[in-house]
């Protein structure tokens, strides 16, 4: 008997429909094995070992899929002639920039072994995968290779709403961006701006692993119409998702360019209200400083030529003068 542990869950697929197998006595008839893990644990490494010895799956391929640092990538183990697809998913396709996490994405691994088992690993608690059953009940899953396919369109779709939500938030940050005074809703282009840094890379590395994927597969898939269909589906998915979080990249970078400027603006007006205040303070400042020197002074009580004060005005002129060119010279005027 297989030994069940509540974070594994195995499911077999008869007359395409996927049904929820417990206890089962080996993995034979099994057709799908899904590993949830859980984010409280820092190392389910005993889990890992069970599916590994079950479905003669490599164990560092398995560890790969908990490492949140893990870029996309496709693997073919030539050793036990298993095929490793390790994704990025999204950990919420709802767009929280409160948070702070510094990565948007995680990753997901999906196994298809030599005898047409599957073995999906990921922390994703999601709908999807939480009501697969009844996601893929709408569809007629003939073959194991439809439902490998399958678990991967669910990622693509989360991936796609979370790519229409940052779009989203794109056109709100542009029609508040300029009006708004609140600091830290001018500091949304920047969280953003980290946010998709990442997320395009990940689509990017996406793109590349699904495609290394189908090089692999080509001949299977150019064999079936449906499963070359299919396939050429999900290509077409992923490039769109990873092409349009470009272009929002782009759209991002401009509003962060923007928001500096904004900020460079105000700190202008700023400079320009205080250099403004300190000249009319200065002036008064100056007048009290003339007739608090103790010298004659035009219009005082002493009498005389007054030298001393024109002395004193002249080389007060020189110094500002000769400052005035020093800095012109270094182009700080």
């Amino acid at each position: 008997m297989v030994q069940e542990i509540q974070m594994i869950k195995y499911y077999e697929l008869r007359d395409g429909v996927l049904t929820l197998v417990k206890n089962p006595q080996d993995v034979s008839g099994l057709t799908w094995c899904d590993v949830h893990l859980d984010k409280s644990r820092a190392s389910p490494n005993d889990e890992l070992k069970l599916v590994s010895t079950m479905f003669k799956i490599n164990i560092h391929d398995l560890k790969d899929t908990t490492d949140l640092t893990e870029r996309p990538r496709y693997n073919y183990d030539m050793l036990l002639e298993n095929q490793f697809m390790l994704l990025r998913g999204i950990m919420s396709d709802q767009l929280d920039l409160s948070a702070e996490v510094e990565n948007p994405t995680i990753p997901i691994g999906i196994f298809y072994t030599i005898d047409e088992k599957i073995v999906t690993v990921h922390s994703i608690d999601s709908p999807e995968f939480t009501n697969i059953i009844e996601t893929l009940d709408k569809r007629k899953i003939t073959k194991p290779i439809f439902l490998f396919l399958e678990f991967i369109q669910i990622i693509f779709n989360r991936l796609d709403k979370a790519s229409y939500n940052i779009s989203l938030k794109i056109n709100e940050i542009q029609k508040h961006i300029g009006s708004s005074r609140d600091a830290r809703k001018r500091g949304i282009p920047f969280k953003l701006n980290s946010y998709m840094i990442f997320f395009n890379a990940a689509m990017m590395g996406n793109y590349n692993a699904f495609q290394a994927f189908m090089d692999k597969n080509k001949s299977t898939f150019e064999a079936d119409a449906a499963l070359y269909e299919k396939v050429d589906d999900l290509k077409i998915d992923i490039k769109q998702i990873y092409q349009f979080t470009s272009i929002y990249r782009d759209q991002v970078n401009n509003l962060v360019e923007q928001a500096n400027n904004i900020i460079n603006n105000n700190l202008n007006n700023i400079f320009k209200v205080v250099g403004s205040i300190s000249l009319l303070v200065s002036i008064p400042t100056l007048i009290a400083s003339f007739y608090g020197m103790n010298v004659g002074l035009p219009g005082g009580i002493e009498d005389g030529k007054f030298i001393s004060f024109y002395i004193i005005i002249g080389i007060s002129f020189t110094v500002s003068f000769v400052t005035w060119l020093f800095f012109r010279k270094l182009d700080w005027l």
